[in-house]
Order: structure tokens, then C-alpha cells, then sequence
């Protein structure tokens, strides 16, 4: 059953349709250009799937819903390491709720995306929420990667990029190379 909270905060896209996701309230405009490779559903988190009104409830920015895979986002302009605590508290809140635990249970991926027009690099050493954030992941993970650590990215969004870069757990994408789903 899908709820008017749930259809509010949904959209869907297409095979080969396009999406810019931002986020207005970081501190510096915070973007990802992303592309549906096939069907994908995206759920808005922030202040329309969990409202402002749970107070000291941190969330995600975004959801993106495969057939079997769920890709959280969090769009973050300086403060990156608070992006672990908001996907992980994400996680949990809809584990908890009836209309959504499908959304992290039982996938094959559960994985995350912390996008910054600022991120430079993969941190050498995880930090403590890091390594929270991978097991929580992990474990939810069907199909599990030999490495915790490959469930996070770290997505730097930069203006000139032609083609989709990946480097380890880094990604450099654009508008003209954006983030593939699907």
C-alpha cells in the first residue's frame, strides 16, 4: 500500500530520463546529476518522506529504488562526516516503519552515496561512524562485497567531466556525466 506521504515524495524515471537532485539547505549548493539506465523510483527523504517536525531525526537527502538494489544519498556541501550519522539514522527509521522496510531489508544492495561539490578524497582511515555505517550496510547486503567499505561512495559533483570516473570509491561525475541507476 503505498501511502500519500510515500506518493508525495516519489517520483519516478525512465530508462534514459534525467534528474538533478539538490539539496537548498546545505551550506554550499550541493547537486547530483543522475540517469536511469532503467525504471528507478527516487524518494525525496528530507523534509517530504521524514518531515522537519520529528525533531532531532537526521535523514538522508535521497532515496533510489531499483528492482533489487536501494542507493541512499546524502548531499552534503562542507560537513561530510555528518553524512554517516544521516544515513545510518535513514536506515533505521525505515527498518522501523511498516511502509518502508522493504526499502532496506532483504536487497541485494543496500549501499550509500555521500555527494560533495568539495569531497577530494576517500579518507585513508575510516572513521569510527564510517565503519558503523559499512556494517550496517553490510549486513543488510544480499549480495555482499568482499569489503565493507564499497557499499560507501564519495561522488565529487565538478563542472567539466565528460565521461563518469571511477577511482576506487571515489566517483567524478557532472551534468554532462552523470551518476547511472539502474
Amino acid at each position: 500500500m503505498t501511502t500519500n506521504r510515500i506518493r508525495a515524495a516519489t517520483t519516478e524515471l525512465k530508462k534514459d530520463q534525467r534528474k538533478t537532485l539538490d539539496d537548498p539547505k546545505s551550506e554550499v549548493r550541493s547537486r547530483l546529476y543522475i540517469k536511469a539506465t532503467e525504471d528507478i523510483v527516487i524518494v525525496a527523504v528530507d523534509r517530504i518522506m521524514i518531515p522537519d517536525s520529528l525533531q532531532n531525526q537526521r535523514k538522508s537527502d535521497y532515496v533510489v529504488l531499483e528492482r533489487k538494489r536501494t542507493h541512499i544519498i546524502e548531499l552534503k556541501g562542507i560537513h561530510i562526516d555528518e553524512a554517516f550519522d544521516q544515513i545510518r539514522e535513514t536506515v533505521y527509521f525505515f527498518d522501523g516503519s511498516e511502509e518502508t522496510k522493504e526499502w532496506t531489508a532483504g536487497r541485494d544492495i543496500l549501499d550509500a552515496y555521500i555527494s560533495s561539490p568539495n569531497r577530494q578524497r576517500v579518507p585513508n582511515l575510516p572513521s569510527k561512524k564510517e565503519k558503523e555505517l559499512a556494517r550496517l550496510l553490510y549486513v543488510r547486503s544480499q549480495s555482499r562485497p568482499s569489503d565493507m567499505f564499497e557499499l560507501i561512495h564519495f561522488v565529487k559533483v565538478v563542472e567539466h567531466q565528460r565521461k563518469l570516473a571511477v577511482h576506487g570509491r571515489q566517483i567524478l561525475t557532472s551534468h554532462e556525466a552523470p551518476l547511472e541507476f539502474g
